[in-house]
């Protein structure tokens, strides 16, 4: 009796053992970290799709798909490879410039519909084809999507990750203007490096313009959400022996916002406060700087960032006429009377900029 109750709790244990009885090894699957969209070169009305991922063959395998829409091109490639696409990993989507002036909305629909794509997927636009981008070396070393994903962080000018993400695009998409920002990524095939060289600024989803690293640290200063960067003030040139450089890091922004309606005309006032470091001056004068000296060095540092502001915004305003910063909403509450929804962008172009720029110098060593 003493045995069979040994047996019956052995037998009960086993029950008890899941086990593996639904294992899929790795080596049956491919891993897909990266997606790039582009226009058939053959087609023109079809979709390319290059995807980027790891299978048991090679740690970064690239394959190509096309179709009508995305979902056709990546189909295309399911039915040519032996393995379970996994695109669960997916860590960044690459979309083309030449595809984005025609609207990114629909494939940015797609893939949110997709419930094996996270909503933190981020998305960045690309100059020239985005397949190219998946078969690009660094130093003879394979690029793997990580490595698109990180030169955000990884970049002298740093920002809310979450700007980039595809559920924070897809929320701007849906408010009544529409505009938002993602980077611009290009490829310097002379010293093999991905260069982060700006932002493109999307309206209704579709691209209209870009913004160079200046300019992407004024914009997003106005927008808040930086965290650190560096900009340049002045030029040093052999040509020009008494012009000057100063390379400063801007770190712990603060900024606030006024609204304000004065004889009909709207104005937003926006006072920022910015600590700063110098990281090179040119020429170097090789003496202590003076308290005078370091004056003058903040005054110009602040007209210059104050012109860099009236400028992007005279460009965003005026010239590409749209709002990428979410102010409709503010304005809505400030000036309820005057706002209109359908017509906000029209409505911004006319809004005036009052910026009140602070600078800190907290380190610039003994000698400038």
């Amino acid at each position: 009796m003493k045995r069979m109750r040994i047996i019956f709790c052995i037998l009960l244990l086993c029950c008890l053992l899941s086990g593996c009885w639904d294992y899929a090894p790795l080596e049956d699957k491919y891993i897909v970290t990266g997606i790039g969209i582009d226009i058939s070169e053959q087609d023109p009305m079809n979709m390319d799709i290059s995807v980027l991922g790891i299978s048991n063959i090679q740690a970064n395998a690239t394959m190509h798909g096309e179709g009508r829409t995305v979902s056709d091109a990546l189909r295309s490639i399911q039915n040519r490879i032996d393995k379970a696409v996994l695109i669960s990993h997916l860590k960044i989507v690459l979309i083309s410039d030449r595809i984005a002036k025609k609207g990114i909305q629909t494939y940015l629909d797609i893939l949110s519909r997709n419930s094996q794509i996270r909503s933190d997927t981020q998305i960045a636009l690309v100059h020239g084809r985005a397949a190219d981008y998946f078969v690009q070396k660094n130093f003879s070393i394979p690029i793997d999507a990580s490595y698109y994903s990180d030169t955000f962080q990884l970049s002298e000018t740093i920002v809310d990750p979450h700007e980039f993400f595809l559920n924070s695009i897809l929320f701007r998409l849906s408010e009544d203007g529409k505009g938002f920002a993602i980077p611009y990524l290009r490829w310097d095939p002379k010293q093999k490096l991905l260069v982060w060289s700006g932002i493109g600024l999307f309206n209704n989803g579709f691209f209209k313009d870009t913004l160079d690293e200046r300019e992407t640290v004024a914009y997003y200063l106005i927008k808040g959400s930086l965290s650190r960067a560096m900009i340049t003030i002045g030029r040093s040139s052999p040509q020009l022996p008494k012009a000057q450089a100063v390379s400063i890091r801007i770190f712990s922004p603060s900024r606030k916002l006024s609204w304000s309606d004065q004889n009909g005309v709207k104005t937003i006032n926006l006072s920022i406060q910015l600590k700063d470091e110098i990281i090179e001056a040119s020429p170097l004068n090789n003496r202590p700087i003076t308290s005078q000296e370091l004056e003058h060095l903040q005054n110009d540092v602040n007209h210059d960032l104050t012109h860099l502001l009236h400028s992007v915004m005279d460009k965003i305003q005026k010239t590409d006429r749209m709002d990428p910063f979410g102010f409709q909403e503010k304005a809505r509450v400030q000036w309820p009377n005057w706002y209109q929804g359908d017509h906000w962008n029209e409505q911004f172009s006319a809004v005036k900029w009052k910026f009140d720029v602070q600078i800190l110098i907290e380190r610039f060593g003994k000698f400038i």
